[in-house]
């Protein structure tokens, strides 16, 4: 379905869990890359590891979140660096 709206709509910031049923969360960063160049992307996991923040960066996520995300002060400020990051400024 992600992969569907990406193709459908235009999207500043593609927020994805790394775990997704039938998907990575890699995945749907590498192909939002493909399908909007200009969009933002910040992988989120429960199982934080040395190799999934390798693997997020590797394919272009601009962060990383650990969830549960219970402060969404760090959730906003993650969001706007990542759209930061692509020249997008936040009211």
């Amino acid at each position: 379905v992600a992969l569907e709206k990406l193709q459908q709509q235009r999207f500043d910031v593609v927020l994805a869990d790394r775990n997704l049923p039938g998907m990575t969360g890699k995945r749907v960063i590498e192909q939002a890359q493909q399908l909007l160049p200009h969009c933002a992307s910040v992988l989120y996991t429960a199982y934080p590891s040395y190799e999934s923040i390798q693997e997020a960066f590797e394919v272009g996520a601009d962060a990383y979140l650990v969830r549960p995300t219970e402060d969404m002060k760090a959730l906003e400020e993650k969001v706007a660096g990542a759209l930061r990051s692509h020249g997008i400024l936040l009211g």
